[in-house]
């Protein structure tokens, strides 16, 4: 939990420094301490935990302390805990078939983002983009794969039969490329407007997929 916000909360006689972020909905509020362990000793020091819980989403979460008494001197400090977010997003399984690497970068995005890392987390939503829309093509013309990898990404949409779909992946191209840059050709929208378009990309993208693979496999025959 390093550099993560912390308030003072005082409990049991000790005066505690604690995490006010939620390691699960990842808010920033002041929890409530549910209750403290006993002080034991580990690795030749001694430590003590506290048990929090979040007024957001009601999660719970711990805190470890080193505790020391030097001539009557209490003093507490609070052991870094690094917890890992949970990164759902539910990728449609044609999707990771045609797109590997697609699936890792976007989930690697995904979870910088989570984590605060937001002008990591949207250069990675970008590149993930050009992933998913030149796997698609090479999907769709797997005779051309040399031809459209060398494509910019923008070429690469202007390959795209269906207009809407086309339309859809140029704007998330272009708030992907806001997320780049350092002048923003879009400043209305941000990196939760750039999430939400890819999200519904990669739908309509499955979608696509799915309707191609039924005119090979069903109305061919």
């Amino acid at each position: 939990m390093t550099n993560i916000p912390t308030t003072i909360l005082y409990y049991d006689n000790l005066e505690l420094d604690v995490p006010k972020v939620c390691p699960h909905c990842h808010k920033e509020m002041v929890p409530t301490i549910v209750t403290k362990s006993e002080i034991v000793k580990s690795s030749g020091q001694k430590v003590f935990a506290v048990l929090l819980r979040c007024h957001i989403c009601s999660s719970f979460y711990a805190a470890e302390y080193i505790y020391s008494n030097k001539s009557g001197n209490i003093n507490q400090t609070l052991v870094p805990y690094h917890y890992s977010p949970t990164v759902d997003l539910d990728i449609p399984n044609n999707i990771k078939e045609i797109s590997e690497y697609f699936e890792d970068i976007y989930t690697q995005s995904e979870s910088a983002y989570q984590l605060g890392l937001k002008q990591i987390a949207g250069m990675g939503y970008r590149k993930s983009i050009e992933f998913l829309v030149k796997d698609f093509l090479i999907f769709l013309n797997p005779k051309d794969t040399d031809k459209i990898l060398k494509l910019t990404l923008d070429n690469a949409i202007s390959k795209i039969d269906n207009e809407k779909l086309q339309n859809l992946a140029r704007m998330t191209n272009y708030l992907g490329n806001d997320q780049t840059h350092i002048r923003t050709l879009h400043p209305t929208k941000d990196i939760d407007d750039l999430r939400d378009f890819l999200k519904n990309l990669v739908l309509l993208i499955s979608f696509e997929i799915n309707y191609h693979d039924g005119l090979d496999t069903i109305l061919s025959n």
